[in-house]
C-alpha cells in the first residue's frame, strides 16, 4: 500500500484496526518525524523500541526497564490498556525465525486491537513468520517532499558551518533546482551527497549542482532504483538557464 497523504492515512489505518503496520523504509529520523505528527492527530503518546535504548516514550529520556529483549517489551505493551503507537527500529534480526517474538507480537496486536493503537516496524526487506505476516499490513511511504529537501540543505549548511565556514551562493531559483535534482533520493542518500560537496571546498554553489547530478547517476547506476532523468544534463546548460533568469 503508498500513501499519498502519510499521515491522514496511517491516521485511517490506526483508526480502522491495523494494529501492525511494516513500515517499508529505512529513514528512521524520517518516520520517526512523521509518527509524532500522527500521534498527535490521534492524541496517543508515541513510544520507540531500539536494541540499544529498549522501549521509551519519545518525548521522555529513559525506557522500560529490561525491554531491549524484544519480546519482553512486546509483553509490555500486551499488559497495558493505555492506547499508544509503537515504533520497533531495529527489529529485523529477530523477524522472521524468534518464533517467541512472533508470539509476543500477536499478543501486543491483539490487545491494540481492543485499547487502541499499533505497532508500526521499520525497515527493508523484512520477513515476518507465517503467523505474524498474515496480520501485517505493509506500507509504502511517499518519497521526500521538496520543502523536506530544502530544510536538509539548510540543516546540512548549519551543521557544516559548526566545523568550518561554509559559502552559501544559491538564489532561490538554485535550490528549487538542486531540489529537483535530489528528487527521488532518499534524505539520508542527499545527505551524503550534499555534505560532500561542501565539504570538499567550504562551499555550496550553482556549480556543485553538477555534482550533485553526477552523485544521483552513481546512485541509479550502483542501486538501480530510479531510472534517471535529468532536469538539465550540464553545468553548461544550468549555467545558461542562470543567465536567462538575470
Amino acid at each position: 500500500m503508498s500513501l499519498a497523504d502519510p499521515i491522514h492515512e496511517l491516521v485511517l489505518l490506526v483508526r480502522s484496526g491495523h494494529q501492525l503496520l511494516h513500515l517499508n523504509s529505512d529513514e528512521d529520523e524520517r518516520v520517526s518525524a512523521l509518527l509524532l505528527h500522527v500521534a498527535e492527530r490521534l492524541d496517543y503518546p508515541l513510544f520507540t523500541w531500539t536494541r540499544i535504548r529498549g522501549l521509551g516514550r519519545a518525548d521522555l529520556s529513559g525506557a522500560v526497564y529490561d525491554s531491549d529483549d524484544p519480546a519482553k517489551a512486546l509483553r509490555h505493551i500486551a499488559a497495558s490498556d493505555q492506547p499508544a503507537l509503537y515504533h520497533f527500529k531495529d527489529l529485523a534480526p529477530h523477524l522472521g525465525q524468534d518464533a517467541i517474538v512472533a508470539a509476543h507480537m500477536r499478543e501486543a496486536a491483539e490487545k491494540l486491537r481492543e485499547v487502541g493503537g499499533a505497532i508500526l516496524v521499520t525497515g527493508t526487506g523484512l520477513t515476518f513468520t507465517e503467523s505474524v505476516d498474515r496480520m501485517v499490513t505493509p506500507v509504502t511511504l511517499p518519497g521526500p517532499t521538496p520543502d523536506e529537501y530544502r530544510d536538509l540543505v539548510s540543516q546540512i549548511e548549519r551543521d557544516v558551518n559548526k566545523r568550518q565556514y561554509v559559502e552559501m551562493s544559491l538564489s532561490a531559483d538554485d535550490v528549487t533546482l538542486l531540489v529537483r535534482h535530489l528528487a527521488g533520493l532518499s534524505l539520508m542518500e542527499s545527505g551524503k551527497i550534499l555534505t560532500k560537496a561542501i565539504i570538499e571546498d567550504g562551499k555550496l554553489t550553482l556549480e556543485d549542482i553538477q555534482h550533485v547530478i553526477e552523485a544521483k547517476i552513481a546512485v541509479v547506476e550502483r542501486d538501480g532504483l530510479l531510472e534517471y532523468y535529468p532536469v538539465e544534463s550540464s553545468l553548461s546548460e544550468i549555467a545558461d538557464l542562470r543567465g536567462l533568469k538575470a
